[in-house]
C-alpha cells in the first residue's frame, strides 16, 4: 500500500479516468427504457412549457431529475446520451462523496479503494448509464453522510446549512430521499444513546437542517400538482399502521428479494467485505452513522415497500461500499488476503462489465433468482424499447414530406411516452392520444385531421380495437424476444365517413 501513498494523485486520476471511461462507453447500448421514456417526456413538458410547471408530479415523480434529462436532450442534441449524461454527473457527484465520506473517516487510501469499488461494481456501473432517478438519491445519501458527519465532528453553521440544502434538494429529485431528511437527527440521537455523549448544540443544529430542507421543499408541497402526487405515491408503500398488522410473509419476502439483489449486484464477495466490515466499525463512534444509513433505510423497506425492484435499494450500497474500502485498508498487513479478495471481487467485476458494455442482452443470463427477473424489464418485451427511436425517426421522415397524423393509446411507456416524447413539438405532426378506457373508437378517429395521412403506433400486436381502420405499414421487431413496436396506416377509405 506504500504505493497508493506515493503515488496515489495519479492512482486517483486513473480511477477517475476508469469511472468516465466505464459509464460512457456504448451509453446508448441499451434501448430506451419505460421508465425512461417517461421522465424525458415529462422533464421536455416542463422544459418547454411557459411557466415550467412539475408535471412529472402527475405521474407520481419528483420534477429535478426530469428537467435535467430533458435539459441534457437540449445540450447534446441527443435524447438517449443526453439524459444518460445527467445520470452520469450525478454518478461522479456520487463517487466524489464517497471518497470524500472515507476519507474523512479514515484516510486517503480507504477512501482511494472504496471509491474505486464504487466504480466497479455491477450495482452502481448498471445503474448510473440509465436515465432513472435512484442514483441521483445516491448522491443525496452520501453528500447527506458526509455533512452530517461534518457536523458531528466539528459543529459549523455553514456545514448545517449545506446539509439542509442537499436534503432539501433530494425532495425534489424523489421522495425516497426523505430518509436523508430525518436520518441525521435520529441518527444522532442513536449515537448518543449508545454512547452515552450528547451536545445539545448539534441535536439543534440537526433540527434547524430539517427546517432548511422544508423551506427548499415548500414551493413543491404547496403546488397544486403535489395532491395527485401524494394519491400516487400510495402504491408503492404500505401505511405505517400495517405493521399492526404483522404482514409477516412481506416482510420476508422483501428481505429475500434485498438479500438477493445485493448478493448478485454488488458480487458475493463485496456484499460480504461491506456487511461484515460496515457491523465490525460501527463499533467505533465515528463509523457508528455508517452503520445507520444502511440499517434504518432497509428496515423500513423490508416493512413497508411494495412494488419493489432492484434500483429502490440502491441507497443501501453506499455504506456498504465505504465499509467495504475502509476495511480492505485495514488489513493491509495481511498482503495474501488482501490480494485475494480483490482478486475474488475484481474478476467478476470486470466479466459482468464487459458484458454490460458490449453484449448487454446477455447481461441477465449471468445472475440469478430474483435479480435475472428483476434484470430481464431492461432488456426484453416492449418495456426495454427496442425500435422505439427507429419508429418514431420513421414517422418523422414521414412528417418532412407531408403533414401526418400520429395516434396512440394514452398509456405510460414505451412505445407511446416515447414517440410523444420525440414528435409532439414537430410541427408537421399531429398527435391523437387514444383514451380507450374513458372514449369510443369513433370519438378519438374524429380527431383525427390528415385523414390521407394517418398513423397508429401500437404496442406490439394490441391495436385496441382499431383493427378495421388499420393496415400494416412497419414493423419494428425485439431482436431478442416477438416483441415489436408496430406502426399501422389508416386506410383513407375507412376514415371518408368521418366528419
Amino acid at each position: 500500500m506504500r504505493y497508493l501513498d506515493r503515488y496515489h494523485t495519479y492512482f486517483f486520476i486513473a480511477v477517475i479516468i476508469l469511472f468516465f471511461v466505464s459509464r460512457f462507453t456504448n451509453l446508448t447500448i441499451i434501448p430506451i427504457f419505460n421508465d425512461e421514456s417517461t421522465y424525458i417526456r415529462y422533464g421536455i413538458e416542463q422544459l418547454v412549457e411557459p411557466d415550467h410547471s412539475p408535471y412529472s408530479l402527475l405521474i407520481g415523480k419528483e420534477p429535478m431529475t426530469p428537467f435535467l434529462y430533458a435539459l441534457g436532450t437540449k445540450v447534446f442534441h441527443a435524447v438517449l446520451f443526453g439524459a444518460r449524461t445527467i445520470s452520469v454527473i450525478f454518478g461522479f457527484l456520487t463517487f466524489l462523496g464517497i471518497y470524500f465520506v472515507t476519507k474523512k473517516l479514515s484516510n486517503r487510501n480507504a477512501a482511494l479503494i472504496a471509491s474505486f469499488f464504487y466504480v466497479i461494481l455491477p450495482f452502481t456501473l448498471f445503474f448510473d448509464r440509465l436515465a432513472l432517478m435512484d442514483n441521483a438519491v445516491c448522491t443525496v445519501a452520501v453528500w447527506s453522510l458526509y455533512f452530517c458527519n461534518r457536523v458531528m465532528m466539528d459543529n459549523k453553521w455553514w456545514q448545517v446549512v449545506l446539509l439542509g440544502i442537499v436534503t432539501g434538494i433530494g425532495l425534489w429529485i424523489k421522495s425516497s430521499s426523505l430518509f436523508y431528511i430525518f436520518l441525521p437527527f435520529v441518527g444522532y440521537v442513536l449515537y448518543c444513546f449508545f454512547f452515552k455523549t450528547i451536545k445539545i448544540s448539534i441535536l439543534i443544529n440537526f433540527l434547524f437542517s430539517i427546517v432548511i430542507s422544508g423551506v427548499i421543499f415548500l414551493p413543491l408541497l404547496v403546488h397544486p400538482f403535489y395532491s395527485t402526487h401524494s394519491e400516487l405515491m400510495k402504491q408503492y408503500t404500505y401505511p405505517i399502521l400495517s405493521f399492526l398488522t404483522f404482514p409477516v410473509n412481506l416482510w420476508i419476502e422483501n428481505f429475500v428479494k434485498m438479500f438477493v439483489w445485493m448478493i448478485n449486484f454488488l458480487t458475493p464477495t463485496g456484499f460480504l467485505i461491506g456487511v461484515v466490515l460496515l457491523f465490525y466499525l460501527a463499533r467505533e463512534k465515528k463509523y457508528f452513522l455508517l452503520l445507520i444509513w444502511f440499517l434504518l433505510p432497509l428496515i423500513y423497506i423490508c416493512l413497508f415497500a411494495k412494488l419493489l425492484t432492484s434500483r429502490h435499494i440502491l441507497i443501501l450500497t453506499i455504506p456498504l461500499i465505504i465499509s467495504a474500502g475502509t476495511g480492505m485498508n485495514l488489513l493491509v498487513k495481511k498482503v495474501k488476503l488482501v490480494t485475494a479478495l480483490f482478486a475474488i471481487l475484481i474478476i467478476p467485476c470486470l466479466f459482468y462489465g464487459v458484458v454490460l458494455l458490449f453484449y448487454p442482452h446477455k447481461y441477465p443470463t449471468y445472475f440469478l433468482s430474483f435479480a435475472k427477473f428483476d434484470l430481464t424489464q431492461y432488456f426484453y418485451s416492449n418495456s426495454s424499447g427496442y425500435g422505439v427511436i427507429e419508429a418514431a425517426k420513421f414517422l418523422e421522415a414521414k412528417a418532412k414530406k407531408s403533414k401526418i397524423t400520429v395516434m396512440l393509446r394514452d398509456d405510460s411507456g414505451n412505445p407511446e411516452d416515447a414517440v410523444v416524447m420525440l414528435l409532439s413539438k414537430n410541427p408537421h405532426v399531429q398527435i391523437v392520444l387514444y383514451k380507450e378506457k374513458i372514449e369510443g373508437k369513433d370519438v378519438a378517429i374524429k380527431k383525427i385531421v390528415n385523414k390521407g395521412n394517418a398513423f397508429f403506433v401500437s404496442r406490439g400486436s394490441y391495436l385496441a380495437g382499431m383493427e378495421p381502420y388499420l393496415e400494416i405499414e412497419k414493423k419494428f421487431s425485439h431482436p431478442y424476444d416477438k416483441s415489436f413496436v408496430g406502426i399501422y396506416k389508416f386506410k383513407p377509405t375507412s376514415l371518408e365517413d368521418m366528419p
